[in-house]
């Protein structure tokens, strides 16, 4: 080995504190040509980035100048030193650049979004961009409520459209139906038409006579078919009335003959009882008459009875017009239903009723004539 290999390192100039003035004033003027080498870049991160490096040398230099010098690794003229310190120098200014770099493409990024330039921060300047922040939020969350009740509302108008379409689809198919049948009713025409010739077909206003004729003809068959019906319903009522009679009548006249035959044969034996009662019954209904002052008795119909009243001549001695009274029975049970006075002024509505509730003809016969006189 040379003799040079055990020579000790070269003195190193150190400050009062005892720190490496000479490693630090090497530093010093790296971060300087450094930062003369980075003029281009921003300045903000320029300054930034060259505080860093001069506080990381400072911390080296203070770092070498009190960990002493026995081995010599620490000297900077140490060969085995520098290669070391070299690729720790390149390692951190790479990272550094990576930082830089990675921040610029921010700047861009941001530059190329907004069309602005990158604004340094001012003290408050975050404080007022929260609160604008929060009123952006509140009306973000107002315009969300919003667009939810749009939403909600646009809901309900596509099931209104939905039925809408519905009703709508519908209504195009009848008219489609509708034309289909027009199409069907033309085909048909065109049939008609070609099986017609025009020779023999009608002029417009001779159907229209035929049709008015026709309609005539048919008002008349109807008038006179309801009156029919009704003259036939009239005419059934009028025989059942008629049949309810015959057959009253007939045990009205079942019972009379047999009376008859047994008044003939009680003449035959000589018996003169019943001829007695006859002439008793015929003076008793004149005497009867004469009493209620009865000119005559005459029946209008199957179920009224007319009666007319003898009348007193006035005090000038002129004679007056009879009276008559109209009493109305019921044609099934034979009970008094209505009476009234013809051409008479005479009020006799409480005796019609007091005798229409117990049936008591003689009684309103009596009182007419006390009424009338």
């Amino acid at each position: 080995m040379s003799a040079t290999a055990n020579l000790p390192p070269p003195p190193v100039k150190r400050d009062s504190y005892g720190n490496d003035n000479g490693r630090h004033d090497e530093l010093q003027e790296k971060a300087e040509k450094l930062s003369s080498s980075m003029s281009s870049a921003n300045s903000f991160y320029q300054e930034r980035l060259k505080d860093k490096f001069l506080e990381k040398a400072m911390k080296d230099a203070t770092s070498d100048g009190t960990s002493g010098h026995n081995n010599g690794t620490s000297d900077p003229m140490n060969p085995l030193m520098l290669e070391a310190e070299m690729f720790a120098i390149k390692d951190y200014f790479r990272l550094m650049k990576f930082k830089y770099l990675e921040q610029h493409a921010k700047l861009d990024l941001m530059h190329n979004l907004t069309g602005e330039e990158g604004k340094i921060l001012e003290p408050g300047e975050n404080e007022e961009k929260e609160r604008t922040n929060a009123k952006k939020k509140a009306a973000l969350k107002a315009n969300k409520v919003h667009l939810e009740e749009l939403r909600a509302e646009a809901l309900k108008l596509s099931h209104e459209v939905s039925s809408t379409h519905r009703e709508v689809a519908e209504s195009v198919g009848e008219v489609n139906n509708y034309m289909k049948k027009v199409k069907e009713m033309e085909h048909e025409l065109a049939r008609i038409r070609g099986v017609h010739p025009v020779k023999d077909r009608i002029t417009v206003t001779a159907a229209e006579k035929l049709l008015a004729e026709q309609d005539e003809y048919i008002t008349e068959l109807t008038t006179n078919t309801f009156e029919l019906t009704e003259e036939t319903d009239k005419t059934s009522d009028e025989v059942n009335r008629a049949a309810k009679q015959v057959a009253s009548s007939s045990r009205e006249k079942e019972r009379q003959e047999a009376l008859a035959k047994e008044a003939r044969a009680g003449r035959e034996k000589g018996d003169g009882k019943v001829d007695e009662l006859c002439s008793w019954f015929t003076s008793a209904i004149e005497v009867y008459r004469v009493l209620l002052g009865i000119k005559s008795v005459k029946p209008v119909g199957t179920n009224e009875l007319h009666l007319e009243y003898e009348t007193l001549p006035s005090s000038s001695g002129e004679s007056r017009k009879p009276v008559t009274l109209a009493l109305l029975f019921d044609e099934t049970t034979k009970r008094l239903e209505d009476a009234k006075l013809v051409d008479h002024s005479a009020n006799i509505e409480d005796a019609v009723e007091i005798a229409r509730r117990s049936n008591d003809v003689p009684s309103l016969i009596a009182k007419v004539r006390t009424r009338i006189q």
